[in-house]
Protein backbone atom coordinates (compact mmCIF):
# COMPACT_ATOMS: atom_id res chain seq x y z
CA UNK A 1 0.00 0.00 0.00
CA UNK A 2 1.10 3.51 0.45
CA UNK A 3 2.07 5.63 -2.17
CA UNK A 4 4.19 4.70 -5.36
CA UNK A 5 7.94 5.70 -4.95
CA UNK A 6 9.24 8.71 -7.25
CA UNK A 7 10.06 7.01 -10.55
CA UNK A 8 7.27 5.01 -10.47
CA UNK A 9 3.61 5.39 -12.27
CA UNK A 10 0.28 3.00 -12.31
CA UNK A 11 -0.48 2.21 -16.29
CA UNK A 12 -4.34 2.36 -17.45
CA UNK A 13 -4.61 -0.96 -16.03
CA UNK A 14 -3.63 -0.59 -13.10
CA UNK A 15 -0.09 -2.29 -13.21
CA UNK A 16 2.87 -0.45 -11.27
CA UNK A 17 5.05 0.93 -14.54
CA UNK A 18 8.61 2.96 -15.00
CA UNK A 19 7.73 6.82 -15.58
CA UNK A 20 9.86 7.47 -18.08
CA UNK A 21 10.78 11.00 -17.39
CA UNK A 22 11.35 10.57 -13.14
CA UNK A 23 13.32 7.64 -13.66
CA UNK A 24 15.77 8.87 -15.41
CA UNK A 25 15.93 11.47 -12.81
CA UNK A 26 16.17 8.88 -10.38
CA UNK A 27 18.88 7.69 -12.45
CA UNK A 28 20.91 10.82 -12.41
CA UNK A 29 20.63 10.76 -8.70
CA UNK A 30 22.02 7.62 -8.03
CA UNK A 31 24.84 8.25 -10.68
CA UNK A 32 26.15 11.65 -9.05
CA UNK A 33 25.60 10.30 -6.04
CA UNK A 34 27.83 7.42 -6.61
CA UNK A 35 30.51 9.87 -8.02
CA UNK A 36 30.34 12.33 -4.98
CA UNK A 37 30.67 9.18 -2.60
CA UNK A 38 34.33 9.07 -4.44
CA UNK A 39 35.33 12.41 -3.46
CA UNK A 40 36.42 11.80 0.25
CA UNK A 41 37.59 15.73 0.86
CA UNK A 42 33.46 16.68 0.59
CA UNK A 43 30.90 16.19 3.26
CA UNK A 44 27.57 14.32 3.02
CA UNK A 45 25.94 17.66 3.65
CA UNK A 46 28.35 19.34 0.43
CA UNK A 47 27.39 16.52 -1.24
CA UNK A 48 23.69 16.79 -1.11
CA UNK A 49 23.67 20.88 -1.36
CA UNK A 50 25.77 20.10 -4.99
CA UNK A 51 22.89 17.53 -5.93
CA UNK A 52 20.10 19.71 -4.92
CA UNK A 53 21.45 22.16 -7.09
CA UNK A 54 22.31 20.27 -10.13
CA UNK A 55 18.73 18.74 -9.69
CA UNK A 56 17.48 22.51 -9.88
CA UNK A 57 19.58 23.72 -12.44
CA UNK A 58 18.88 20.88 -14.91
CA UNK A 59 14.94 22.03 -14.54
CA UNK A 60 14.30 18.78 -12.29
CA UNK A 61 11.40 18.14 -9.43
CA UNK A 62 10.08 15.92 -7.29
CA UNK A 63 6.07 15.82 -7.88
CA UNK A 64 6.36 19.63 -9.61
CA UNK A 65 7.97 21.01 -6.49
CA UNK A 66 11.41 21.55 -5.91
CA UNK A 67 13.82 18.51 -4.64
CA UNK A 68 14.89 18.60 -0.50
CA UNK A 69 17.10 16.55 0.97
CA UNK A 70 14.52 14.58 2.51
CA UNK A 71 13.53 13.36 -0.92
CA UNK A 72 17.18 12.68 -1.59
CA UNK A 73 17.51 10.53 0.87
CA UNK A 74 14.65 8.90 0.55
CA UNK A 75 15.45 7.87 -3.48
CA UNK A 76 18.89 7.00 -2.39
CA UNK A 77 17.92 4.38 0.40
CA UNK A 78 14.81 2.73 -1.15
CA UNK A 79 15.78 -0.23 -2.47
CA UNK A 80 12.59 -0.27 -4.56
CA UNK A 81 14.26 0.49 -7.10
CA UNK A 82 16.74 -2.07 -7.48
CA UNK A 83 13.79 -4.79 -7.41
CA UNK A 84 14.03 -5.26 -3.78
CA UNK A 85 11.11 -3.89 -1.40
CA UNK A 86 11.83 -3.29 2.29
CA UNK A 87 8.69 -3.85 4.89
CA UNK A 88 9.24 -3.79 8.76
CA UNK A 89 13.03 -4.98 9.23
CA UNK A 90 13.02 -8.00 5.72
CA UNK A 91 13.78 -6.88 2.88
CA UNK A 92 12.53 -9.21 -0.30
CA UNK A 93 12.06 -9.39 -3.99
CA UNK A 94 9.92 -6.94 -5.40
CA UNK A 95 7.47 -7.25 -8.36
CA UNK A 96 8.45 -3.96 -9.53
CA UNK A 97 10.45 -3.31 -12.75
CA UNK A 98 13.80 -1.99 -11.74
CA UNK A 99 15.46 1.62 -12.64
CA UNK A 100 19.33 0.65 -11.14
CA UNK A 101 20.96 -2.32 -10.46
CA UNK A 102 21.51 -3.94 -7.18
CA UNK A 103 25.32 -3.20 -7.52
CA UNK A 104 24.53 0.61 -8.08
CA UNK A 105 22.47 0.72 -5.67
CA UNK A 106 24.95 -1.28 -3.02
CA UNK A 107 27.94 1.14 -3.70
CA UNK A 108 25.54 4.03 -3.18
CA UNK A 109 24.22 2.98 0.52
CA UNK A 110 27.89 3.02 1.40
CA UNK A 111 27.62 6.78 0.99
CA UNK A 112 24.55 7.59 2.11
Amino acid sequence: GGNLSFGYRKSNSGEIIIDTFDSKVVKYIFKKWNLFSKMNHITKTKKTQRLLKLLNRNGYTFHGKVFKYWNLKDILTNPIYCGLIRWKDRVSESSYPTIISKRMFNQVQLGV
